[in-house]
């Protein structure tokens, strides 16, 4: 079984991956997990955009094979009957819903789709690492807490990856924030204020924050890296929770009638805001052989366009006004050297 590879996913847009369906006042929210509303990033989303990557390769080239066995075959049509037209007067007297449901059953009788097989490679849901929230001292901050860092040390532990011991996140006390080593306060988040006796600083968030920029960039010297090193507060879970859910960003959009040049509808969207970090997962499926993690590790830089372990692309909707654009950290190293 090869190693998983470790990935980091940062926000350079506001970007939306949402559900589908309405919440509550927001008609299109982000996706969230059900027990603790923390923002994610779907698994079938970030498996779409690496099979992207690769684009649409001709059959029988080195490229296809790669597609065909990290992510399952392209679905075939075959052919097991012939649909017969129905009477021009017959036609016209039946109503559009009966005309939807009869092309329906020819396309049925035409057409199966075979070839269908699972893919080598398991995507995991992409998990929240650090928030940015609006701050009075700094413009900004990249919060974290505890349960995000042991959550992913959990799951990576699971997989078989071996993690250091300085991977770990300090515990800051109720109604408290952790800072770096060289921080003071007060700070604000949001509408919550932190006084000078409710903030600490911590060596342990300096070694935090080296970690959690290897999800950054790659790059030692990146201006991201060393901006998440200045700005990372770690806080309470509950504290992180709330931040996250009324951190988002959420906007009202119209469609214009351009004939009269009235809204013919009103929505509201919800997107996570820029610089939010994530950690993506890609890891082998059970039962596989001959390390498909590893064929995607060569096979990235050879046929995605992958460089240095970097690529910038798009992630969930709305390209066309600029949304989702986010920059990828590919197999991000935690492990322990030997």
């Amino acid at each position: 079984m090869s190693q998983p590879m470790l990935c980091g996913v940062l926000t350079l847009t506001p970007t939306h991956c949402g559900t589908g369906q309405a919440s509550g006042a927001v008609d299109l929210p982000i996706a969230r997990e059900a027990h603790t509303r923390l923002p994610v990033l779907p698994a079938s989303t970030l498996k779409g955009v690496v099979r992207d990557w690769f684009g649409q390769p001709a059959d029988g080239t080195d490229a296809y094979k790669a597609v065909k066995t990290l992510f399952g075959p392209r679905p075939l049509k075959r052919k097991t009957g012939t649909s017969k037209k129905t009477e021009a007067d017959e036609d016209e007297a039946k109503t559009d819903d009966q005309k939807m449901d009869d092309q329906k059953t020819d396309d049925q009788k035409t057409e199966k789709t075979v070839n269908l097989q699972a893919g080598d490679v398991v995507f995991l849901e992409g998990m929240l690492l650090a928030f940015p929230v609006r701050s009075l001292t700094g413009v900004y901050r990249m919060v974290t807490s505890p349960m995000l860092i042991q959550r992913l040390r959990r799951l990576m532990l699971a997989l078989g990856t071996r993690l250091p011991s300085t991977f770990t996140c300090p515990v800051p006390g109720e109604g408290s924030a952790l800072l770096p080593s060289k921080q003071s306060g007060p700070i604000s988040l949001e509408d919550r204020v932190f006084s000078s006796a409710r903030c600490s600083a911590s060596d342990q968030v300096d070694t935090l924050a080296k970690w959690l920029g290897r999800f950054v960039s790659r790059e030692v010297g990146d201006s991201d890296r060393a901006a998440l090193a200045e700005r990372l507060v770690v806080v309470p879970d509950e504290t992180l929770q709330d931040l996250a859910l009324r951190g988002t960003q959420v906007s009202a959009r119209i469609v214009l009638n351009h004939k009269h040049k009235t809204s013919d509808n009103l929505w509201y969207e919800e997107t996570l805001p820029p610089d939010t970090l994530f950690a993506v997962v890609m890891a082998d499926r059970p039962g596989t052989k001959r390390g498909p993690t590893d064929k995607l590790r060569e096979a990235l830089p050879r046929h995605a366009k992958v460089k240095k372990n970097q690529r910038y692309g798009q992630l969930g909707g709305n390209v066309t006004v600029g949304q989702g654009l986010v920059r990828w950290t590919l197999d991000v190293d935690v492990e322990v050297k030997q």
